[in-house]
């Protein structure tokens, strides 16, 4: 459909596959006891086990496409419909939940324009004004088993949740013989667009996904990153400079071993932003991505960009320090020459690195960024955060693919002096770690995501002739970014190399890292220490 000068489109894509359902069983145990056989003198007994699985779906019915076409200044409601029907074998409940997912990003609630990121529609329920937004409805199908909506959820407008969200359930113990009922536990959903005079004409795409929870051991089976920071910790309390009035972050320092344990949402779906509570040098908190990938752990997925200044303190409260009783200091305190060093954009290079190698060093690039698509293995390069955007990425990509700061390795182990193995202090926030190669955690990692076939190896996975394993480490979730190291104080390499530091030694030169470009990827390469490269870090 093409663009016109005094209206926008609106298309709603129902995201149908990813139903997910539980499986619990029931298991019945039945003891036969015989009598004792009075001719032979004896008994028997047999174990007979069945198991009778729960199975739960939940079907989506498309009955009126979700597009329209929409004049700029005008409200529109009651887009399309698609019924939601709910049904499981047993009578033990279940909840529905729902969470924004356009351009296949948990958590985005907007509606993507067409035109620029800067023009995406966000969610919400004004219906005038200068601001365009959209919203959803849920009607519950009144019948015999008439789903229980949230409070907030019946019949009525809101804004598109961008956290995993309770929207309707059914408790339990309820009679279910005979819930083939068309009716049965159904609701509908409708979408609504105001359109601002401002808007500008285009094709506006959003996607929402709803998933059926069944219990399990009581509690439920579906818990994002968000959801296992607020069950430990409560409502988040902290707050940023320069974010939205009244956002409030978790810290990242707030991260634990049973709060990662506790996410069952993975491969992007707990994508969440945390807060790192040590302040750069002009007393910002930086704000990182970390979600819960496919290999079981909690990962940074944007690149750490602490600032090192000469005569800051770091302790075992906000860094991660001391956690073993080979290095057992408390505190790290970065040391006379030890302070960021500046980016010479006219000599080209980070002035002060070389002659300083021994001392734990970090390298700012400055304020740039590097982005890539998923199509071609070349077309990336640094840019400033406006141009980012100007090319079409949407501001959560740019801040994936920050470069970040380079280390060399003593400075990312929080000045450790290790001969061998895996040094027990890295510069991670509290909490988080280096990962290490001794773990084989970048190639397990690795191997999870299809990006090598093993452990072993340092081929990608190809498809086709098309070298599909490199597309997947710079993209979604993992987003590893291409961003070059520094060597003699210069910046080498960027746009067609990535490293990243892990705690693990070689030898007394040497430590070990995540290695990659264009055409091969070694999950546990090796380099001289003093090479600068950026840092992820991972949950203890």
């Amino acid at each position: 459909m093409g663009k016109v000068n005094n209206y926008t489109e609106f298309y709603y894509h129902f995201f149908r596959n990813v139903l997910i359902f539980s499986l619990p069983l029931l298991v019945i145990s039945v003891l036969i006891l015989s009598l004792p056989h009075t001719f032979a003198g004896n008994s028997n007994s047999d174990n007979v086990s069945f198991e009778i699985p729960s199975s739960c779906t939940l079907n989506a019915t498309l009955d009126a496409d979700h597009v329209a076409t929409v004049v700029s200044g005008q409200h529109i409601s009651d887009v399309g419909t698609t019924t939601l029907k709910a049904l499981c074998n047993d009578n033990n409940g279940f909840s529905i939940y729902t969470i924004g997912a356009s351009n296949n990003t948990e958590g985005n609630n907007k509606l993507v324009s067409n035109v620029s990121t800067q023009y995406d529609i966000a969610t919400g329920i004004a219906t005038s004004g200068n601001i365009s937004n959209w919203a959803m409805k849920l009607t519950p199908i009144i019948g015999t088993y008439t789903p229980t909506m949230t409070e907030g959820y019946d019949n009525q407008y809101v804004a598109v949740p961008n956290i995993w969200t309770k929207v309707a359930s059914r408790t339990s113990n309820t009679d279910v013989s005979t819930d083939s009922d068309v009716a049965g536990s159904s609701l509908t959903t409708t979408y609504s667009l105001y359109a601002s005079p401002a808007q500008p004409a285009g094709t506006y795409n959003g996607q929402v996904k709803y998933v059926l929870i069944h219990p399990s051991s009581g509690a439920m089976n579906l818990i994002s990153l968000q959801m296992a920071l607020y069950n430990a910790l409560g409502n988040p309390t902290t707050t940023v400079d320069g974010s939205p009035t009244g956002t409030k972050y978790y810290r990242m320092q707030d991260m634990t071993t049973a709060i990662c344990d506790a996410v069952t949402v993975i491969g992007g779906g707990s994508q969440i932003q945390l807060v790192d509570d040590r302040p750069d040098s002009n007393g910002i908190r930086k704000l990182y991505w970390a979600t819960k990938l496919d290999d079981g752990n909690c990962w940074m997925t944007q690149n750490l960009d602490l600032d090192l200044m000469a005569g800051t303190t770091f302790t075992h409260a906000n860094t991660d320090l001391g956690w073993t009783n080979l290095d057992t200091e408390a505190t790290w305190t970065v040391g006379e020459g030890y302070s960021t060093i500046p980016w010479d954009y006219t000599a080209g290079k980070f002035t002060g690195w070389s002659n300083q190698t021994a001392l734990p060093y970090s390298a700012d690039p400055g304020e740039k960024y590097y982005y890539t698509s998923n199509t071609t293995s070349n077309d990336a390069t640094f840019n400033s955060m406006t141009q980012c955007l100007e090319a079409g990425h949407t501001q959560a990509d740019c801040e994936h693919y920050h470069a970040g700061n380079y280390y060399n390795w003593t400075a990312a182990v929080a000045g450790s002096v290790r001969d061998y193995g895996d040094a027990p202090n890295s510069i991670c926030p509290a909490g988080w770690r280096l990962p290490k190669t001794s773990m084989d955690e970048f190639a397990n990692l690795l191997v999870t995501y299809n990006v090598i076939p093993s452990i072993s190896s340092t081929s990608y996975v190809t498809k086709n002739n098309v070298k599909i394993g490199f597309n997947i480490i710079r993209n979604y979730p993992l987003f590893f970014v291409r961003s070059g190291y520094v060597n003699d104080g210069i910046s080498r390499d960027a746009v067609s190399y990535g490293g990243y530091w892990s705690s693990t030694l070689r030898n007394v030169n040497d430590a070990r890292f995540l290695d990659f470009n264009n055409t091969s990827v070694n999950p546990a390469n090796f380099r001289y220490k003093v090479t600068g490269l950026p840092i992820r870090c991972l949950a203890r």
